[in-house]
């Protein structure tokens, strides 16, 4: 299932870039939240959406184009978890700075994931404790680790990365954890 998921993530990249290169019209409005939404956003969604109800019909989707509400998803054991076009604020300013998610959630965890950018044509994937990076085609495993700090550090550094295309500014916060021992 995972080349199927990495393929549509491929084709909804396409979509994207259909709009981001100027050969569609980019229709930006807003959404409920006040968030940005583009044609890019919806050309994605309606390919990821077509592509999951093709692949797994009995597992329903939640997307950030179209959210199922609390009362119908709370009980979701497993579901897929789409953003079609994560960055539409970077998308709108054309500094490629998006990505294509997908995720297979089951009991509140990721069993398979894609993260692709289409405008490095760069995809990510991961399934089974296993992860790819596929880069123009050529792919080739990576290591994955749980980012989580340790339960018994007694302070977490965390860092906040503002772009990766521009020089990669840190900013540290040093945030006291309870004692795993108390």
């Amino acid at each position: 299932m995972l080349e199927q998921v990495c393929q549509l993530a491929r084709i909804a990249g396409d979509a994207i870039m259909e709009v981001y290169d100027g050969n569609q019209p980019m229709d930006v409005a807003s959404k409920k939240d006040d968030s940005p939404v583009t044609a890019a956003d919806i050309a994605a969604h309606k390919v990821i959406m077509s592509g999951l109800l093709a692949l797994t019909p009995d597992i329903p989707i939640l997307s950030e184009e179209d959210p199922q509400e609390w009362q119908v998803r709370q009980h979701w054991q497993r579901y897929w978890l789409v953003d079609p076009l994560d960055g539409t604020k970077e998308f709108i300013k054309r500094n490629g700075e998006f990505t294509v998610n997908i995720a297979l959630i089951e009991k509140g965890k990721p069993v398979l994931g894609v993260v692709y950018a289409p405008v490095m044509k760069v995809l990510y994937c991961a399934e089974n404790g296993k992860a790819w990076k596929d880069e123009c085609g050529r792919r080739k495993q990576i290591q994955v680790r749980d980012a989580r700090p340790p339960l018994w550090s007694s302070a977490a550094p965390t860092a906040t990365i503002r772009s990766w295309r521009s020089t990669w500014s840190r900013s540290v916060n040093i945030k006291p954890l309870r004692s795993a021992h108390r």
